[in-house]
């Protein structure tokens, strides 16, 4: 069954928004995914270790679906679908030495020492996005549903939660926001364009490892 699409889930936007989101619902979630846990070794028999990178969508019928995930040693899958993830999936190699450098730069930029309360905007049973960055012993994730929400060109998502636009531009709105929200955006977009450049151009249909995990339904 396919997941909920959060562009037509109109019914759902509303009930966040009577629920208090416009009066400020930033939450903490657990990152702790099973999903997540399961990427550790996508290949039967062998150790791969932690991903370095690995983005997921949660949706809020409880489904998790992959986005890409990529390991220290270069190996990738990735989802032809960059939004919402799942199937069709693909998988390849990247040279590890421009995975050490995504990862490099996001470090000297302080990433990995960023606080929690800085990297998690998301509301109750909410849709959202999670990225998690490994480096060595260095551990950052991130959790934001702003880009499955303004999906629909009507809604923002603020440091506040999800609103409309009414005759309001987003970038308006978010200009306006608090320098840290803005600082996020900006820090979200760069791991994820950062992200995208690490997918090979081409790829071959990724098999079904024999433990039966699943990254995505």
């Amino acid at each position: 069954m396919p997941g909920r699409n959060p562009h037509d889930d109109m019914k759902t936007l509303t009930l966040l928004l009577l629920c208090g989101m416009l009066a400020g619902c930033s939450q903490k979630s657990s990152v702790g995914s099973p999903f997540h846990k399961r990427m550790v070794d996508l290949s039967a028999g062998q150790e791969k270790g932690l991903p370095s990178i690995s983005i997921e969508t949660h949706l809020s019928n409880g489904e998790t679906r992959m986005v890409m995930v990529v390991w220290p040693d270069g190996r990738i899958i990735w989802s032809k679908d960059s939004m919402k993830g799942g199937p069709p999936l693909l998988e390849g190699t990247v040279d590890p030495a421009k995975v050490r450098q995504v990862l490099g730069k996001l470090e000297g930029e302080g990433m990995f020492a960023k606080p929690a309360d800085s990297l998690f905007h998301v509301g109750p049973d909410a849709s959202s996005h999670f990225i998690h960055l490994y480096s060595g012993k260095k551990e950052a994730k991130l959790i934001s549903w702003h880009e499955l929400y303004e999906v629909n060109p009507n809604v923002v998502a603020t440091s506040s939660g999800l609103g409309t636009l009414g005759d309001r531009k987003r970038e308006d709105v978010l200009s306006g926001d608090t320098k840290e929200y803005r600082e996020f955006r900006k820090l979200w977009s760069e791991i994820r364009n950062l992200s995208a450049e690490l997918i090979p151009k081409e790829g071959k249909p990724f098999t079904q490892p024999q433990d039966g995990v699943r990254p995505g339904n």
